[in-house]
């Protein structure tokens, strides 16, 4: 297999025990400054603005989820695709998979603002939004989708780099975007009065520099394959790789999202404290997703490397070193949460209600964070095989079916905190299964004769 000297972590040699942990590290760091988007807006309108902007800011939460959800699901596909390029070392196929990609993020990202604005009020009423926070979530999550079509080229930015092994860049953009973040929130919020709209249009000015600084990289860096504007536009065979697995994760994350804002409903049938409190539990608990994330980014590069490289002992035990890094830190992470118990809470809202609201959820969701961990870790391994729509299958059929069907029960028998929050768990337990028994399956002699 060629080599690039500009190639970051190559995951087809060397020890998968330290490869893999210092290629999400980085990615670690970079969700975590992404979650600072969401965690200042939430802070800042906590403490400065009211309860009722609280509310409306994590009311939001589900709804961003589902659009960013759906741009990152189709990034996952695009990095498989290059990853597997750059393990063949086919320069031609990572240059069609690269000019692909961004203009397919771009058309994605257009049409995602364009038509969430217009979704935005009927899926607040279905959510059974209250109404003393109706007008200001619909401001501030109107304003917050201008800014994804630049978040979908940063992510997809983000995916190619990470199929090159390059996971410090994007870091460093998101540096500076969220540090300008924050200085925007206080002065929109705090300065100009802005409220939560003031906090929308800081985190639209943030991601559309770390967008603007991501194009820089990929048209001048020193990458394996640069960004050509003037050759921007769609390879058909490239673009039906990266659709084959992109759209079945993306897909699934939208259903999900979709899924979660239902499951807002009940949340916000308990009352509006207990909204205002789900949705700084979503603040803390994005921070562990943002972990497995990252071990679920590892796992698509390493698989689709090796793929490409024809190494598939070493894509599986790529596979098993990444399942096992992965579920540790989530617990390691979770029982340092749940021993700061409410304190960790106290940096968006100093309201006692609120908070006593958040952590009968977070005890919940915390603790069994590390099963989700296996969950996405099995998923993106699939993808990286190009068995994505298995997954999709699969987490669709227990993550909305078996988790509405229990909400719908549980509603009528034990309606409290506790027992809305355990229909996450309930889901994650019984996709594993399904999932370990497909990747099992896959014919990995196949990738070989490939290559």
């Amino acid at each position: 297999m060629r080599q690039s000297k500009n190639a970051g972590i190559d995951m087809t040699g060397g020890s998968l025990w330290r490869k893999i942990p210092a290629f999400a590290a980085p990615v670690v760091l970079g969700g975590i400054l992404q979650q600072l988007y969401g965690v200042a807006d939430a802070a800042i309108v906590g403490n400065f603005v009211g309860r009722g902007a609280l509310a409306a800011v994590g009311m939001s939460l589900p709804m961003t989820v589902v659009a960013v959800g759906f741009l990152s699901g189709m990034s996952s596909g695009a990095g498989a695709v290059t990853a597997r390029a750059f393990g063949a070392g086919s320069d031609t196929d990572m240059r069609r998979a690269v000019h692909t990609a961004v203009a397919l993020s771009a058309a994605l990202g257009a049409v995602v603002s364009v038509g969430g604005w217009f979704a935005t009020a009927p899926l607040l009423r279905l959510m059974r939004t209250p109404g003393d926070i109706f007008g200001e979530t619909q401001s501030y999550f109107r304003v917050y989708l201008a800014g994804m079509l630049a978040a979908s080229v940063y992510n997809m930015g983000a995916a190619i780099l990470g199929a090159f092994g390059e996971t410090r860049k994007p870091v460093l953009f998101l540096v500076v975007s969220s540090a300008l973040n924050i200085a925007l929130d206080l002065l929109f919020v705090l300065a100009l009065n802005m409220g939560v709209t003031g906090a929308a249009l800081a985190t639209l000015i943030a991601q559309t520099v770390s967008a603007t600084l991501m194009l820089l990289t990929l048209t001048r860096g020193d990458i394996p394959a640069k960004l050509r504007l003037a050759q921007l536009g769609f390879d058909i065979a490239a673009l039906k790789q990266i659709v084959r697995i992109g759209l079945p994760v993306g897909a699934e994350r939208l259903i999900n999202g979709v899924t979660n804002i239902m499951l807002q409903a009940y949340i916000n049938g308990l009352g509006s404290i207990y909204a205002a409190g789900w949705g700084v539990t979503n603040r803390i608990d994005a921070f562990i997703y943002t972990l497995t994330g990252a071990f679920a980014s590892s796992v698509v590069t390493c698989v689709g490397q090796n793929i490409g490289a024809g190494q598939t002992a070493r894509a599986r035990k790529g596979v098993r070193v990444t399942l096992t890094l992965c579920c540790s830190a989530a617990l390691a992470v979770s029982a340092a949460l749940l021993a700061l118990n409410t304190r960790v809470l106290r940096i968006f809202t100093p309201d006692a209600e609120i908070l006593g609201a958040a952590f009968a959820f977070m005890r919940i969701l915390t603790a069994t964070y590390w099963i989700d961990g296996a969950v996405i870790i099995f998923s993106d391994a699939l993808a990286g095989t190009g068995r994505a729509l298995s997954a999709t299958v699969i987490n669709t059929a227990t993550h909305v079916i078996i988790r509405q069907a229990y909400l719908f029960v549980i509603s009528r028998v034990w309606y409290t905190p506790t027992a809305v929050a355990l229909c996450y768990p309930l889901a994650w337990v019984a996709a594993i299964p399904a999932l370990y028994i497909v990747y099992r399956r896959i014919d990995w002699r196949k990738f070989e004769r490939r290559a």
